[in-house]
């Protein structure tokens, strides 16, 4: 399988390259605190340490629930499904991601995508059926 297998240097690269997106975003909500990003919900399960990575990279909390959230965060938008199915449900939220496949031409024709923190893909196949047979 072809794929591009992601460094964690290049996670802290395109949290830089998203901070602005969400900058702007955080600027209209709260303009008395210009280093406060916002609340962000992570779209499980990617979603949750993209969220982290990027945590650690600008001011924003983690929250629980995404009715508590100013905005939702996920590793990558492929197909747009995630993005409107929480749209969707929860309107006038803004969904970002690490990668965007829709606005990134780079992304467009990139193949399979594997952050750190999925280990190898083949890893993540085996070990999902394993939980799939034990559930």
């Amino acid at each position: 399988m072809n794929k591009t297998i992601l460094t964690h240097a290049q996670v802290e690269e395109l949290c830089a390259d998203v901070s602005p997106s969400i900058g702007a975003l955080a600027k209209n909500l709260y303009p008395n605190n210009p280093v406060y990003m916002g609340k962000c919900y992570p779209i499980p399960n990617g979603g949750v340490p993209a969220a982290y990575a990027l945590a650690s990279f600008i001011n924003v909390d983690i929250v629980d629930t995404p009715e508590e959230a100013d905005f939702f965060f996920d590793d990558i938008i492929d197909s747009g499904d995630t993005m409107r199915h929480w749209c969707d449900k929860y309107p006038g939220k803004p969904f970002f991601a690490l990668i965007d496949r829709s606005e990134t031409p780079e992304w467009m024709d990139a193949p399979w995508v594997v952050f750190p923190w999925e280990g190898t893909v083949e890893a993540g196949i085996e070990s999902n059926i394993t939980r799939l047979l034990q559930f």
